[in-house]
């Protein structure tokens, strides 16, 4: 059971010791969903999960918010080669993931995503809508139409952003973006 999804990431592990080559067509096509009008989903048993989490909302919401806070503080650096999350101050934000859009033309999304993928940071494209291959088979190439949805699909992903990442992954995570940005300065 594959959710719509393409069948070439069926399970968690399917990144796990790939060759270049093969974690470039992984990643390129995680969350491509080529059947429409189905996802199947244990909801009973995300439920019961959910409920549990309840009691623990405001702990796991802090950590989230913390991690991101970290991420913002320490990327800010590269601000003129990546848009960070803004949120209001009289807002909240539960950062499930911690949106990244790559700003400087010579950077190429791809370089930056392989480049975490390659020193074991998942990422994920910033789910991708108008050029999904369901979306096109049915309403053909309409990307175009949408510019922002367009620069976003282009540009956009994210990374993990949770509060079980440790002060030592996260401090991790930011050393590769350096040594990513070091590299092309």
């Amino acid at each position: 059971m594959n959710h719509g999804r393409d069948s070439i990431y069926l399970s968690i592990d399917d990144d796990k010791n790939l060759s270049q080559e093969d974690l470039t067509k992984v990643v390129s096509r995680r969350f491509s969903f080529v059947r429409p009008g189905y996802s199947f989903r244990v909801t009973e048993m995300e439920g019961a999960l959910a409920l549990a989490q309840l009691e623990e909302k405001d702990k796991i919401l802090r950590g989230r918010a913390e991690c991101a806070l970290y991420y913002i503080e320490q990327l800010k650096p590269f601000e003129n080669f990546i848009q960070l999350p803004r949120v209001r101050p009289e807002r909240e934000h539960a950062y499930m993931m911690f949106p990244i859009v790559v700003k400087d033309k010579n950077i190429v999304k791809n370089d930056l995503v392989m480049f975490l993928e390659e020193h074991n940071i998942e990422t994920r494209d910033m789910l991708p809508l108008i050029n999904q291959p369901v979306v096109k088979k049915h309403f053909g190439e309409i990307e175009a139409q949408y510019p922002v949805a367009e620069w976003i699909n282009k540009n956009g992903f994210y990374i993990g952003c949770h509060e079980k990442i440790s002060s030592k992954e996260q401090a991790y995570v930011v050393s590769v973006f350096k040594e990513f940005f070091n590299n092309i300065i």
